[in-house]
């Protein structure tokens, strides 16, 4: 073993920057969690009432599991939502964020 090699501070904001940069790579490769293991949203949480979140929507064609922002398959009862982080959707509510899941 080398004992002459010394670190320089250079050295340990390199490494300390590199290893930052991995943290999300991290997460991504441990996967996420189950939409079924997430709270549900409730409809009187701050940010669902500014978007007017409903679990059940009233608008012809435009419920979550049809949203871009939805995380799950359309038609599913429950899904994670990208507005909602942490939270999961009703497949079958709406809010003023919908935006048409591209394909669909």
């Amino acid at each position: 073993m080398n004992m002459d090699r010394t670190l320089t501070r250079r050295a340990i904001i390199r490494t300390g920057i590199m290893a930052a940069a991995l943290l999300p790579v991290a997460g991504l490769i441990a996967g996420k969690t189950p939409a079924a293991d997430l709270p549900e949203l409730d409809t009187a949480d701050p940010t669902a009432k500014a978007l007017g979140y409903v679990t059940k929507s009233i608008k012809p064609g435009l419920i979550c599991s049809g949203c871009a922002q939805f995380v799950g398959n359309a038609g599913d009862a429950t899904g994670g939502c990208k507005i909602f982080p942490g939270k999961r959707v009703a497949g079958g509510g709406w809010c003023t964020a919908y935006v048409k899941k591209p394909g669909t």
